[in-house]
């Protein structure tokens, strides 16, 4: 009873420190810095203590990394931040955090299709050269290609002409013939990228000279189709679509809209077409919530009729091209499904960093947007940093998905990031994606390079996502979420209970509870001090599904290339206190595993460290190396003393400040 009335007590006292500290954090910090130090101090709060039920001390599920719009790797199934939506709120998930990439808020780049100069091959496609004024390394991202097809026995023929398309058909049969030209790009893929696949919040604008060379009449019709983002309606998903009927002068126009396309006729009677496709997708459900994703030329024809349209000068360009804007957009739309699915919605991005990407959390209020530029790695850290965010280490082995790789080449993966990342200290980012499979490296490597890069001193949390850019969502990493604590969902919320670390990963198709660790006054994500003997490891795992197994890691600080384990991924129980040697520097964590062997879930670190928390020197520790430490909070080393740095990553932090105020707790 002594031992509890100690330790509840000391709890009490750190507590305190740490609310005075909130305080001088925020005088300290100046007025645009005192939410988020408020924010931070508060999140640490938890770091002191175990969970007192899951009602008084909630674990949000969150998706830290989930794309919108951004379908760069032009995959078959790009999602709408609805179809997103839908699926979270049919997995019980609770927060989307989306992150399209930075350059897609920034829709500069026009969309020409370039057929001056175009070649016409054997079987009717349309090779297009790059477009003038865009730099070739962005080829990828325009229309490079035609790709020609018909339905039903019509005879197509096409012709060039100084840059305007000559499209003809014309089938005997009672049926619709059609022929068709698909924007490829110069792979003869699907198009991907940031500047095809724009987002409708920019206002694309549609414009080109069109001319129906044919009598018109209903036995021949010509279109230009545009498919844009996959929606879910009714447990049903599908793409949107905006469809452009080119009809003869004179006839009169008309916009009929459904559940999922909008036709709009359009007579050509001056023979130039000008169109905001926002305003036409408007009429559609969520229709501002799209991307364009698909582009189409479509002309048909019946009963013997002639199919004809020239087209030229065709356009795309983007009337709002302000990221800010754009960003702010985005974030309406969320709010709006927010309210209409219950999953909480944040806005960040993704930064292209050179060879690595890098996702920032910000709070709500904070000044940064993405732009056009990709980012040193350190000095976007620094930027984020300054604004009291956090940032991301993203997919650490790469973005692709190939096979896995032989066990000796991922082995060396692993050691040729350990080689690239500790020299930099991993950029000053703060946390570090773990994914079950990516870039031919399995879940076994991916958790190794994070706890290399602990024992080497470059402590990152862990966090899981999916990174998904669209559907389908079936695959097991579709599911992979982290949990963090916190006491709402809020964006600043949320950022307390990450910088923390206050949070653990795995699959919420397998396990939506709590995991969490307590080791005396130190809750999961915080640092406890190096003492002799053993403590008594607290560890909850609510609810442990039937036949699931944990197993206990704990690893010694040791720099080198191999892990010094001090328990190996032994089984515990987890309904009783476990005794851990807390002689020796290092840091324990639980991992959650099925009955017939596969991953559910995998804690942070209780961290066990030698620190020196005399920083005035003075022989001892007192309240007034607190108040150094707390006085310096935010900001850099130098210009703040390396002393102050107990969990050394140049910058005082609230770990920094909470490890202080237990150090000085413990001596009285």
């Amino acid at each position: 009873m002594m031992a509890r009335t100690t330790s509840l007590r000391r709890q009490i006292l750190i507590r305190a420190v740490l609310c005075a500290v909130l305080v001088l954090a925020g005088g300290m910090a100046g007025a645009p810095q005192t939410a988020t130090a408020a924010s931070r101090v508060a999140g640490a709060l938890h770091q002191t203590v175990g969970d007192p039920g899951r009602a008084l001390n909630p674990w949000y599920s969150t998706q830290l990394h989930v794309h919108s719009w951004s379908n760069h790797n032009a995959g078959s199934q790009p999602g709408s931040m609805q179809y997103h939506s839908a699926w979270a709120q049919a997995a019980g998930l609770d927060v989307l955090w989306w992150t399209d990439h930075n350059k897609l808020f920034v829709q500069e780049m026009d969309l020409p299709l370039n057929l001056q100069g175009a070649t016409i091959t054997n079987t009717l496609d349309i090779a297009l050269p790059h477009p003038p004024g865009i730099e070739p390394w962005y080829r990828a991202w325009q229309i490079g290609w035609l790709d020609a097809s018909v339905t039903g026995a019509g005879a197509p023929a096409v012709a060039l002409d100084n840059g305007m398309l000559h499209m003809e058909l014309r089938h005997a049969g009672s049926q619709f013939s059609s022929f068709s030209y698909r924007a490829l790009d110069y792979q003869q893929r699907r198009i991907g990228g940031q500047s095809f696949v724009r987002p409708l919040i920019s206002d694309p604008v549609l414009s080109l000279d069109a001319r129906r060379c044919d009598a018109g009449g209903a036995d021949a019709y010509a279109e230009i189709r545009f498919g844009l983002s996959w929606h879910t309606a009714n447990g049903v998903s599908a793409p949107q679509e905006l469809v452009y009927r080119l009809t003869p002068a004179g006839q009169p126009p008309a916009v009929v809209a459904s559940s999922r396309v909008v036709t709009v006729s359009l007579p050509l009677s001056t023979g130039h077409i000008q169109r905001s496709l926002l305003a036409d997708a408007r009429l559609l459900p969520d229709g501002d919530d799209n991307a364009i994703q698909e582009l189409t030329f479509k002309i048909a024809s019946r009963n013997n009729a002639a199919a004809c349209l020239e087209i030229s000068n065709f356009l795309v360009a983007s009337a709002q091209r302000d990221p800010a804007a754009n960003f702010a957009a985005q974030r309406v739309i969320g709010q709006r499904l927010e309210a209409a699915s219950g999953v909480v919605q944040h806005v960040g991005w993704e930064q292209n960093a050179g060879d690595w990407h890098l996702n920032p959390y910000l709070a709500r209020q904070a000044a940064l947007m993405p732009g056009w530029q990709d980012i040193a790695a350190p000095v976007f850290s620094a930027a984020v940093h300054a604004q009291g965010g956090l940032t991301a280490l993203n997919h650490p082995f790469g973005a692709d998905y190939p096979p896995l790789l032989p066990p000796a080449q991922q082995d060396a993966l692993v050691q040729s990031r350990l080689n690239r990342l500790l020299p930099a200290r991993a950029w000053g980012a703060d946390l570090l994606e773990i994914y079950l499979e990516r870039a031919g490296v399995d879940l076994e490597r991916h958790l190794k390079l994070w706890d290399l890069l602990a024992a080497n001193g470059v402590p990152l949390c862990g966090t899981a996502t999916s990174d998904q850019h669209g559907g389908p969502l079936t695959s097991p990493r579709t599911h992979m979420v982290t949990w963090i604590n916190a006491p709402d969902p809020s964006q600043d919320a949320l950022l307390a209970g990450l910088a923390g670390c206050r949070a653990f990963f795995g699959r919420i198709d397998l396990f939506d509870g709590v995991i969490d660790l307590r080791l005396g006054p130190v809750a999961m994500g915080g640092t406890h001090l190096v003492a002799p003997g053993t403590g008594l490891l607290h560890v909850t795992v609510d609810p442990l599904p039937p036949g699931a197994q944990v197993r206990l890691v704990q690893v010694a600080d040791q720099p080198g290339s191999q892990l010094t384990y001090i328990v190996d991924h032994a089984p515990i129980d987890p309904s009783q206190p476990i005794a851990i040697d807390i002689s020796r520097p290092g840091f324990v964590r639980v991992e959650l595993w099925s009955a017939d062997g596969n991953p559910i879930a995998f804690s942070n670190r209780i961290t066990l460290k030698n620190v020196s928390c005399d920083v005035n020197q003075s022989a001892g520790v007192d309240i007034v190396d607190v108040q150094l430490v707390a006085g310096a909070f935010n900001q850099t080393v130098p210009p703040a003393p390396a002393a102050y740095d107990l969990l050394p990553d140049n910058r005082i932090d609230v770990r920094d400040v909470t490890l202080a105020a237990q150090c000085w707790a413990a001596r009285r």
